[in-house]
């Protein structure tokens, strides 16, 4: 995997750019303690200010198992639901920006949106067998929709309803699909 290069300078100490140095240790300081006590395998941290890195670190290890590796500044690893926060930063700056508002529908931004249809899960009365039926949406999904998390979009991997299974079935959730 080719990581691209990080275009912020480095400030010469953290004061340089309004940080302290010794309260930063203090962030070393519980990480390391948390490694030490098997709460967290490890972390990469990067505080930059001003547009400065102000502090970058790589604490523990990437795997902590039998031969465990260090961590390393340019270490790669999963974040999942942490992305959350990072995209709500963003998301809310674009709105400081006027450039999204939460009443703005996905589709918007992401044309492959317009037209849904959702899967309705319904029980045949005679055969007692659950069945799928594709409907139209009754209004388009927004932007505040998928804050509150009210968007009608479900993990495939996680439970067994018929559109869990029909993200299953064509690969929604393969670890191998990129980004096209």
């Amino acid at each position: 995997m080719h990581l691209a290069p990080c275009y912020l300078e480095h400030a010469e100490t953290p004061e340089e750019v309004g940080l302290c140095a010794r309260r930063l240790q203090v962030i070393a300081s519980v990480l390391n303690a948390d490694v030490d006590r098997c709460k967290i395998p490890g972390a990469v941290v990067l505080l930059a200010r001003n547009g400065r890195i102000a502090w970058h670190e790589a604490i523990g290890f990437e795997d902590a198992g039998e031969s465990p590796r260090p961590m390393l500044r340019h270490s790669v690893f999963r974040i999942a639901a942490m992305t959350r926060p990072v995209v709500g930063v963003a998301a809310l700056m674009l709105m400081e920006e006027g450039r999204l508002a939460l009443t703005d529908p996905v589709e918007r931004f992401i044309p492959e949106f317009a037209r849904l249809q959702v899967g309705v899960e319904s029980t045949n009365a005679g055969t007692g067998k659950r069945q799928l039926k594709l409907e139209p949406v009754r209004r388009a999904m927004t932007v505040h929709d998928l804050f509150r998390h009210t968007s009608g979009l479900t993990y495939g991997q996680f439970g067994d309803s018929l559109v869990q299974r029909q993200y299953r079935a064509n690969g929604l959730m393969d670890p191998m699909q990129t980004n096209a």
